[in-house]
C-alpha cells in the first residue's frame, strides 16, 4: 500500500513567479493550454489598508514548457473562480468587498494573420456587490442544472443562494435593470466563523457547506432547514467537499490534515486518510482519482480506491514553498497538474 513516506515526488516541468500572490488556479475546458489564475494582495501598511487582485489567463506552451501572460484583469482580491457547469466560457469570481463577478473567455481572429488571440473579458453589467462591502467572498459552487443559480459562502459563517441575470441562457423577458442586478434568493448562518467552502448535491436538492468551527452542514434546498449537522468528525475546520456523482458520497478536507469519506446513507466516515497538511481544495481526475492541494505540505494525487473508500496517496507534489491553496487540471488530459502558493507566488505545471 502506498503512504505519505513512500509515495512517489513528481517535478515541475514549467515553473513561473508571479506579481501577485495566486489564491485559485484552473484550466479552462475548452482548452488545455489555458490557464486562469486569481490572485489576493493584502497591502496592510497603507493608510487605508486595502484587498485587491487581479484575473490573469496565460497560455501554456507545449513546445517548451512556457508560461506567457494573455491578459490581466486588475480586480478586488479573489477568493474563489470556477467555469459555469453549463457555458465552459463563463466564469465566476468570488471576491473581497462583497463582490461576485463574472468573466468570459473569447477568443478572437485577426484577419491578417488568420491567428487566434484568447482572452478574458469582465462583464461590465455585472459588478455590483451582492453582500456588505465588508465581506469576503470565500467560495462559489454553480447548481448543478439551475444554470443561473450559484451559491458562495462568507467570511461571517453565511452561505448565500443567489441569481446571476447575465448567464447565457437568462430570460428574455427580464428587464434590462434587473438584468443588470444579481439577485439574492436566499441566505441563511450554519456556521459560527469562516465559511470557507461549499458544494451542491448532484441532484441540486441539497447544499453542503464547511466552516472555521469545523461543522459540515447539509441544507435541504426546498425546506431551507439543516438536516444534517456533523460538529465532531472534523479536528479542526473544514475547508474542501467534494460530492460524488452516486449521490450518495462525500468526501471532505480538514485543517486537521485529514481527507475523509462519508457514506451520506449512514452519515459515517467509512475512509480517511492523513495527506500531511491541511487541505484546502479538491480536484476531480475522474474515475476514483483526484487531486489535493494541501497548504503548506504541497500536492497530493489520491486514489480513493475501487469502491472509493480506501483513499491512498499515489503521487505528491512538494516544489511550493509556501501555501499550496489552487490546483487544476483538465478532464482530456488528467496527468498534467497545475498548481500555485501563496507568499512566494508560484505557478507550476507537472506530471502525475
Amino acid at each position: 500500500m502506498t503512504s505519505l513516506e513512500t509515495s512517489p515526488v513528481r517535478n515541475a516541468i514549467s515553473t513561473l513567479f508571479l506579481d501577485q500572490p495566486p489564491a485559485c488556479v484552473l484550466v479552462a475546458p475548452t482548452d488545455p493550454s489555458l490557464v486562469i489564475i486569481g490572485t489576493y494582495l493584502y497591502e496592510p501598511e497603507l493608510e487605508v489598508p486595502r484587498k485587491s487582485g487581479c484575473l490573469q489567463l496565460y497560455r501554456w506552451e507545449h513546445s517548451d514548457d512556457s508560461l506567457t501572460l494573455l491578459s490581466s484583469h486588475p480586480t478586488n482580491a479573489i477568493l474563489d473562480v470556477k467555469f459555469s457547469k453549463n457555458d465552459p466560457t463563463y466564469i465566476a469570481t468570488g471576491q473581497s468587498g462583497g463582490l461576485y463577478q463574472p468573466f468570459r473567455l473569447i477568443t478572437t481572429t485577426s484577419s491578417s494573420s488568420s491567428t487566434s488571440t484568447p482572452r478574458l473579458t469582465p462583464n461590465p453589467h455585472n459588478t455590483s456587490p451582492i453582500l456588505d462591502p465588508s465581506r469576503l467572498l470565500l467560495s462559489l459552487s454553480w447548481h448543478p442544472t439551475d444554470p443561473h443559480l450559484l451559491a458562495c459562502t462568507t467570511d461571517d459563517g453565511r452561505v448565500v443562494l443567489f441569481h446571476d441575470t447575465q448567464t447565457p441562457d437568462g430570460n428574455p423577458n427580464t428587464t434590462s435593470d434587473e438584468r443588470d442586478t444579481n439577485v439574492v434568493v436566499n441566505e441563511y448562518k450554519p456556521h459560527d466563523a469562516e465559511a470557507w467552502t461549499c458544494e451542491f448535491s448532484p441532484d441540486g436538492t441539497i447544499l453542503y457547506s464547511g466552516g472555521d468551527d469545523s461543522v459540515l452542514n447539509a441544507q435541504d434546498l426546498v425546506t431551507e432547514q439543516s438536516i444534517w449537522r456533523d460538529r465532531k468528525t472534523h479536528g479542526a475546520g473544514v475547508t474542501a467537499i467534494m460530492a460524488r456523482p452516486d449521490n450518495n458520497t462525500l468526501i471532505t478536507g480538514s485543517y486537521d490534515d485529514h481527507l475523509r469519506v462519508f457514506d451520506l446513507r449512514t452519515r459515517k466516515v467509512v475512509a480517511e486518510a492523513n495527506l500531511g497538511g491541511g487541505v484546502w481544495r479538491l480536484a476531480d481526475r475522474g474515475g476514483q482519482s483526484l487531486v489535493a492541494s494541501c497548504m503548506y505540505a504541497g500536492t497530493r494525487i489520491v486514489d480513493l480506491g475501487p469502491n472509493g473508500t480506501s483513499p491512498q496517496i499515489v503521487a505528491r507534489f512538494e516544489e511550493h514553498e509556501s501555501m499550496n491553496y489552487g490546483c487544476g487540471i483538465h478532464p482530456g488530459y488528467p496527468d498534467t497538474v497545475v498548481s500555485c502558493s501563496f507568499y512566494d507566488k508560484r505557478l507550476c505545471i507537472w506530471n502525475i
